[in-house]
C-alpha cells in the first residue's frame, strides 16, 4: 500500500445507514473525477449501479430503494482513479 492509496481511503469516508427499506449513502468526494459505485451481491453479481458519471468534489448523497432485496450480505464499492473502496452491507428483513 502506498501513501496515495491510504489518502485516498481517508478522504473517501464511505459511510451507509439502512432505514425503512432505503439504503442512505453518503461520502466526500476529494477531487471533481468520474466516480462509479455498485451495489454487489455475495456471488459478486451487480445488483445496481447507484453512480456513474462525473461527479463534483463535495459530500454525495445517495437514498436507494432496496424492498425488492433479499436479507442478506452485499457490497458497496466504489471506483475512483483506478482504486476501489468495498464496504460491507448486511440487510436484514
Amino acid at each position: 500500500v502506498n501513501n496515495t492509496d491510504f489518502d485516498f481511503v481517508n478522504l473517501i469516508n464511505l459511510s451507509y445507514n439502512i432505514e425503512n427499506n432505503n439504503l442512505n449513502i453518503s461520502f466526500e468526494q476529494p477531487t471533481d473525477d468520474t466516480y462509479i459505485m455498485k451495489l454487489i451481491d455475495n456471488t459478486g453479481q451487480t445488483i445496481m449501479t447507484i453512480l456513474d458519471g462525473n461527479q463534483a468534489r463535495g459530500v454525495q448523497y445517495e437514498n436507494i430503494n432496496i424492498s425488492s432485496l433479499s436479507s442478506g450480505i452485499y457490497y458497496l464499492t466504489l471506483r475512483y482513479a483506478n482504486k476501489v473502496l468495498v464496504e460491507k452491507v448486511s440487510i436484514i428483513k
